[in-house]
């Protein structure tokens, strides 16, 4: 704290530790899925009301990971693989088709975050 204070008196900002974009965005989308199972999808009836929810959830729980150091976000582009998903959600609702919509965005963001992670990876060293 009295370092805090000296840096305020000298007129240096704090050095502050501000969260990614991704943990940001991550959060809410893990807020909007969690109000999206209660409200929602709440009865469970509905296949594209649970896989459209679910996908929201899935894309805040992708993005937090991506906004860690884990080696799992070092190694993958997790940010694609949210997007993807994203994607294959609106084209299912658009096709009326839940289910290709949500699988063919997870399959084709899997490829994606896989083959960009690695090529990061390479250019990193």
């Amino acid at each position: 704290m009295e370092a805090a204070v000296r840096a305020w008196k000298r007129g240096t900002p704090r050095r502050s530790r501000s969260m990614s974009w991704s943990r940001r965005v991550g959060i809410v989308f893990v807020v909007l899925g969690t109000v999206g199972f209660v409200t929602v999808a709440d009865d469970l009836r509905h296949v594209g009301e649970v896989l459209a929810v679910g996908s929201v959830l899935f894309i805040g729980l992708v993005l937090l990971a991506a906004g860690s150091k884990t080696v799992l976000s070092r190694r993958l582009a997790l940010p694609w693989l949210a997007t993807a998903v994203g994607v294959g959600t609106v084209a299912g609702a658009a096709m009326d088709n839940m289910w290709v919509g949500v699988g063919g965005g997870l399959a084709i963001g899997a490829i994606l975050a896989a083959v960009l992670g690695r090529r990061r990876e390479r250019a990193l060293g």
